[in-house]
């Protein structure tokens, strides 16, 4: 995969559903989170149903904006739970569809195997932690459909802005998944504090404040995996004076990794 730009090699995930308001009726709407397995880029896709129509538009629109992938990576949809189980049986009807989509745009589809979700370990913690707050930011809410589609371009700037890589000395910020994607870290800031932002504001107000509950949520879930994992016969070393380090302020804007040596 040498040379081959960001989505090449693609994961992909659903989530939801989520309840949204439409006049004065709520309708379900369901998240596709790609993942790049190169860059560690993520790609997130609002998808109307779980019809394998929806399913395409939602796998066609990320080609229109990141590529055609040469390989798609999926879960095996046998360990899904709860309300995750309406996926997993759509996913059953929508199968044979998606696969000629994929043999027709020369793509090879792949699931990991049953009962070993370690073999998506280049994606599965991410996604985890990404699914995972968006539940929080979204419990017992029903945002209009324009709301939580900017809420879900808006984490998914957020999570393309974090680090990938140790800062050295020599370096004026570290490499993230948007340097590969936009050719910068970071392409927009906040505007203003809105946690008391309340549901009778502007639409664009509310999207601000479920996006600031997410970055707070969403790091709480992802900074304890940058610390290295201790395994037997191998030992790691503590930090010391000279290091470089990601500072933990809660008080710091949204998409922001300060460090500090």
């Amino acid at each position: 995969m040498s040379n081959q730009p960001p989505f090449t090699a693609t994961a992909c995930d659903l989530f939801g559903p989520i309840t949204i308001t439409i006049g004065r009726r709520h309708e379900k709407r369901w998240g596709a989170l790609f993942t790049c397995l190169t860059t560690r880029a993520v790609h997130m896709e609002l998808v109307a149903s779980l019809s394998a129509a929806s399913l395409i538009l939602a796998l066609r629109r990320m080609m229109a904006r990141r590529g055609t992938p040469t390989v798609i990576y999926s879960d095996n949809g046998t360990n899904f739970v709860g309300a995750e189980r309406e996926i997993s049986d759509a996913l059953l009807t929508a199968e044979k569809q998606l696969k000629e989509f994929a043999e027709y745009k020369e793509i090879t589809w792949k699931k990991i195997p049953p009962g070993n979700p370690s073999a998506g370990g280049a994606w599965e913690r991410l996604v985890s932690s990404i699914k995972t707050a968006l539940r929080a930011t979204l419990h017992e809410k029903h945002p209009k459909e324009e709301v939580l589609h900017t809420l879900l371009l808006e984490a998914e700037h957020v999570v393309n802005s974090r680090p990938l890589t140790p800062l050295t000395g020599s370096q004026e910020e570290a490499l993230t998944p948007n340097h590969f994607l936009i050719g910068r870290s970071n392409a927009m800031s906040p505007f203003c504090n809105f946690h008391d932002i309340t549901l009778n504001e502007k639409s664009w107000q509310q999207s601000q404040k479920m996006a600031d509950h997410f970055w707070a949520r969403w790091t709480k879930e992802y900074r304890p995996q940058l610390k290295l994992r201790v395994s037997q016969g191998r030992t790691t070393a503590n930090v010391k004076p000279g290091d470089i380090v990601i500072i933990v302020d809660g008080t710091m804007p949204r998409g922001t990794w300060p460090e500090a040596k």
